[in-house]
């Protein structure tokens, strides 16, 4: 599908640097905003493809029956010098420049007169018309070297090489395939790349302009669908290709990249998806320059993404808003500035912006995460406070913070907190995100430790003790003023980490448990401890018998004795319900339940 342009409508000239005008559209909430245009110019009349001159200080934007010269020495105040619309035509949506030379072309779709207007702008403030070089078909793009200008037939998806090396425009030859449309070209390396829509991207030599060959293509129009080749572009080396794609009104359509080292044997390398926002959003032109490319997508804006690896691309610069809808994005200054033809009329006027070139350091720059953990060294079931105050933006303000706690937990916020169940380290990673779009994240490591010191057991390593708990389940421990809080699920539960107790050597520790007797009488408790720490609970004096709980209560206390010989260190206690008597520390119930805490001797 080819794309028009609106109509023409007058407008004064105006250059900003401050604040930008509303052009209606997007608003605050769907702008999405990176560092803001450095400065623009409104255009009276209706614009499309600008261009950058070859000094980087000037760049050529079409408008309906010409072009316009814009001095852009002062990014910050963009200037119209000069107006051409000499040639008679309508409609014209495409410029290019080479040296001193440039040709606007037309009509883009429809209209009479048809051709080329062939201008010297060796002063860009006073282009002249060299000559008009009337065609019988309309031309919608072209591509212009010093000595040729390649001119698309619109009706027949030819080519045509204009001879212009000699200021006298003729035609060397035409050349092309049975193909419906052939939307733009890019010439490089005596290789002509031509977007033929869904007959793929062409690959043809013109190294002998009166008999071009054809080498390939980049893809045949079927490997990867939908195709719409709509523009094509290459980086200095001629190594990584980028085909945007164009779909308008549905299913916006991005770019692809594509390794064309070899010529004979191309690869693909990653897809850029369109933008999630904006009304009209596929991908239109685009340029790369420095391991960046810069794309418009029309009202989505525009974006710049680092292809420093074509296979991993990443987005480090977009803009979008006021109302604007971008047919170009294009280096003027590489790692300085970048400019954006904006073809959204209102008021008579479209627009040319300056962005800042987010390349060789220019454009928004990164924050910088930092955060404080408190208390530095927390036991299992502690608060611990994350505190990302100390995280900063050197050219603006962080607007999000993201926390991954390392244990499954996600949250966000400036200041969050969080407990961790078991000991452990823990690796917490925050990402902070700034007002222009960029991120950084840092990790730092959090140990959690067993209170007391201690390290928790695995109880795996003493032989299993069980119960059934459908009846005379345990509700709640109290292991000397720790509460472990019990369930009714099983007849065994695991409560070594993070309930970790720690006791004295010769001294005592109290000991309460409670239950659901389910209206039953004959309750029996003990605690087994292995104060010998060899996996077993064999001694005399690892057994404490709480008071016989045959009647009607559903709780009981016992003091428990630590060993003035206990070894230090972290050992296993097993507390044990029991109905009708007493169960061994590994017996397996008929009713009751099992519990098995950690306790650390110093």
């Amino acid at each position: 599908m080819l794309r028009t342009a609106g109509s023409l409508a007058g407008a004064g000239v105006i250059g900003s640097t401050g604040a930008l005008a509303d052009r209606g559209g997007a608003t605050d909430a769907d702008t999405k905003a990176a560092a803001n245009p450095i400065g623009y110019v409104d255009i009276p009349g209706t614009v499309a493809e600008g261009v950058v001159g070859t000094s980087g200080d000037v760049a050529y934007v079409a408008i309906d029956r010409g072009f316009v010269s814009v001095d852009i020495s002062d990014p910050q105040n963009p200037t119209e010098i000069a107006r051409r619309t000499d040639t008679g035509m309508s409609e014209i949506l495409d410029v290019k420049e080479a040296g001193d030379r440039l040709i606007a072309v037309g009509p883009g779709n429809v209209g009479s007169p048809s051709g080329m207007g062939y201008y010297d702008v060796s002063d860009p403030a006073n282009p002249e018309l060299i000559e008009w070089y009337e065609t019988s078909y309309t031309i919608h793009n072209s591509f212009l070297t010093e000595d040729i200008a390649f001119l698309i037939n619109n009706g027949t998806a030819d080519i045509h090489l204009i001879d212009v090396s000699t200021d006298n425009p003729s035609e060397i030859t035409s050349w092309g395939i049975q193909a419906s449309i052939l939307h733009d070209i890019w010439y490089q390396d005596d290789i002509l790349y031509m977007s033929y829509w869904d007959d793929g991207t062409v690959m043809l030599d013109v190294s002998t302009p009166s008999n071009p060959s054809m080498i390939g293509k980049v893809r045949d129009g079927s490997s990867r669908s939908p195709n719409n080749d709509h523009y094509v572009t290459l980086n200095d080396e001629g190594t990584v290709l980028a085909i945007g794609k164009e779909q308008l009104n549905y299913n916006p359509l991005g770019v692809e990249l594509w390794d064309v080292s070899d010529k004979t044997d191309t690869q693909f390398l990653a897809e850029i998806e369109p933008p999630s926002v904006g009304n009209e959003r596929t991908s239109h032109n685009l340029d790369i320059q420095n391991g960046h490319m810069y794309t418009s997508f029309y009202d989505a804006g525009v974006f710049v993404h680092d292809i420093g690896d074509p296979a991993s691309p990443e987005e480090v610069y977009s803009w979008r808003g006021d109302g604007a809808s971008f047919w170009t994005a294009e280096v003027a200054v590489p790692g300085e500035f970048f400019i954006g033809t904006d073809e959204a009329v209102s008021g008579g006027n479209g627009r040319l912006y300056t962005f800042p070139d987010p390349a060789n350091g220019g454009g928004n720059e990164s924050p910088s995460a930092a955060f404080d953990v408190s208390p530095s060294s927390p036991a299992p079931g502690e608060t611990v406070s994350f505190d990302a105050s100390a995280s900063t933006d050197p050219d603006g303000s962080i607007t999000g913070y993201e926390w991954d706690l390392g244990d499954g937990t996600t949250t966000s916020g400036q200041t969050v907190e969080h407990s961790y169940d078991t000991a452990g380290e823990y690796s917490v990673e925050l990402t902070v995100t700034d007002d222009g779009g960029s991120t950084d994240s840092t990790t730092q490591p959090v140990t959690v430790g067993d209170a007391g010191g201690g390290e928790c057991v695995d109880a795996s390593n003493w032989p299993a003790g069980s119960g059934y708990s459908g009846y005379e389940y345990i509700e709640q421990i109290d292991v000397d003023g720790q509460v472990v809080e019990s369930s009714d699920t099983e007849g065994y539960y695991d409560f070594t980490c993070p309930d970790v107790v720690t006791v004295q050597s010769g001294g005592s520790f109290d000991l309460s448990l409670a239950w659901n007797d389910n209206g039953y009488d004959g309750h029996y408790a003990n605690v087994y401890v292995d104060w010998e720490q060899n996996q077993d609970f064999s001694s005399a004096q690892e057994t404490v018998i709480f008071e016989n709980a045959d009647d009607d209560s559903s709780a009981v206390t016992a003091t428990v004795p630590v060993p003035d010989d206990a070894p230090t260190g972290s050992t296993l206690a097993r507390i044990r319900l029991s109905f009708n008597g007493f169960d061994g520390p590994t017996a397996t119930g008929e009713y009751g339940e099992v519990n098995d805490v950690t306790i650390v001797v110093e």
